[in-house]
């Protein structure tokens, strides 16, 4: 598939929900033959994407929602979709202050997984809105891998679009106290929220990548001092720079 392939696959999703996981199967296999790797993204393929991300929430079955946040995952994790100028510029184009915020709604609307609910029915927090709304609430069978998709979504804009950073931190902040206060059982999505707040803390400087953490293996210390101490416990009454050759004792014996 080639640029315009894509794009016209993701608006077809929303327009012809009859040939939808079709549709969907063809993008993943894409990905996993890792043929988008040679495209060239532009704002229109991201635009396509968040424009029907919001239907999705909204109107798509579990299966298609399950496929569609599966792909946009594997792609925005893409290196041709994840650095450099011309992305970032694409990215600017597409990504909202109000994208963004519908994003952490939709992650806030989310339900706890099976064994919560059997525990402790949680309240409503950043609820599904009426109908018509943007958001229906996920089930909780699939409520880990959205979490995980929609946290990779507002990680990559966060790092790619300057302009809408302060409404993310001040959209995420705002969320975060309302899941905190949740009784009796915080939404799952409490824990990617603090996670993606660490990452904007932190300056995104996160271990992510198998061939880092391998790194790390392979060096346990990769800046080892170059004058360590052989004596990390001197005695205090000891001389700090005794003289390699002393003089005899005065008078001595």
């Amino acid at each position: 598939m080639d640029h315009d392939a894509v794009v016209d696959a993701l608006r077809s999703l929303a327009a012809d929900p009859s040939c939808r996981l079709t549709t969907l199967e063809r993008l993943l296999a894409e990905l996993k033959a890792q043929t988008l790797r040679d495209l060239t993204p532009a704002a229109e393929l991201f635009v396509a994407l968040f424009a029907l991300l919001p239907v999705a929430w909204a109107s798509f079955e579990p299966e298609s929602l399950h496929r569609l946040h599966a792909w946009t995952r594997g792609v925005l994790a893409l290196p041709e979709f994840s650095e450099g100028e011309a992305v970032e510029a694409a990215a600017a184009a597409a990504v909202t202050a109000g994208f963004v915020g519908a994003t952490l709604e939709r992650m806030a609307s989310l339900r706890p997984t099976e064994e919560q609910q059997y525990s402790a029915p949680p309240a409503s927090v950043g609820a599904a809105r009426a109908s018509g709304g943007l958001s229906a609430p996920a089930s909780g069978g699939d409520t880990a891998s959205e979490l995980a998709a929609l946290q990779a979504l507002l990680h990559w804009a966060y790092r790619l679009v300057v302009p809408v950073r302060a409404p993310l931190r001040a959209a995420l902040g705002t969320a975060l106290l309302k899941m905190a206060t949740t009784t009796p059982v915080p939404p799952p999505a409490l824990r990617s929220s603090l996670e993606l707040l660490s990452s904007i803390i932190a300056g995104f400087g996160e271990i992510t990548t198998a061939a880092h953490r391998r790194l790390l293996s392979d060096n346990p210390n990769p800046n080892p001092s170059p004058n360590p101490n052989p004596n990390p416990n001197p005695d205090p009454n000891s001389d700090p720079d005794p003289d390699p050759n002393p003089s005899p004792h005065p008078g001595g014996c």
